[in-house]
């Protein structure tokens, strides 16, 4: 894990490996969006990978940013890889 992620992680009150998994108020913390982004993209099915845990939505944390990395795009024009 990069050291600016532990500290970003530490600062919330978030250890890893202690917690592998947020719920989308500490996801959107992570990674600096908005929880309405997250709640919206889990919707449309764009966002990052969940689990439920009965009514509870978590996300596994090193999915999410393996996720947020392949997000990386180098034009306005670029799409990103095509499953």
């Amino acid at each position: 894990m990069a050291p600016q992620l532990a500290r970003d992680l530490a600062s919330n009150g978030l250890n890893l490996p202690e917690c592998q998994y947020a719920n989308v108020k500490g996801l959107a913390k992570i990674l600096n969006v908005s929880e309405s982004f997250l709640n919206k993209a889990r919707l449309s099915g764009e966002g990052p990978p969940y689990s439920k845990f009965g009514h509870n939505v978590r996300y596994h944390i090193p999915t999410a940013l393996n996720w947020a990395a392949a997000q990386t795009r180098r034009s306005t024009s670029d799409v990103g890889e095509v499953a």
